[in-house]
């Protein structure tokens, strides 16, 4: 079966959508891996988590680094995918 990796980068600047957004993927007929990148300070990663399903792949991005490099951390940390969208 086709897998597709996605990854969703956020600036945190609209939070209230990252559940529908993981939801909405999440949903959809197929093999999927998902990822959220999220740029919001480290203490508030636990309330991102804790708005999320359980199972939400959620990793805060680094300070260093523009958005070229942020991407290519988190699309280097998919499993083989056959597609890859972000």
């Amino acid at each position: 079966m086709t897998k597709i990796g996605v990854v969703i980068p956020t600036a945190f600047t609209r939070p209230e959508y990252l559940p529908l957004a993981h939801d909405s993927i999440a949903q959809q007929a197929g093999n999927f891996e998902l990822k959220i990148l999220v740029g919001c300070p480290q203490e508030k990663l636990n309330e991102v988590k804790a708005s999320l399903p359980e199972n939400a792949e959620v990793i805060a991005e680094s300070k260093f680094g523009g958005l070229a490099s942020k991407l290519d951390v988190m699309l280097g940390s998919l499993s083989e995918c056959d597609y890859i969208a972000w």
